[in-house]
């Protein structure tokens, strides 16, 4: 099945984008991926529902 995505454009610091990009492919995802990792990982903490 065809997991539902949309498009986003993300305005960032510099500094920030680097970080993220550095930590990606340390982590060996795409940048798009780290993103999203780090935005459910901080969702859940806050205790929401991500499937």
């Amino acid at each position: 099945m065809k997991e539902d995505k949309a498009a986003y454009t993300l305005r960032m610091p510099i500094d920030l984008k680097n970080l993220l990009q550095k930590i990606a492919k340390q982590e060996g995802r795409s940048f798009n991926s780290e993103i999203v990792q780090r935005v459910i990982k901080t969702l859940k903490d806050d205790g929401f529902s991500i499937n």
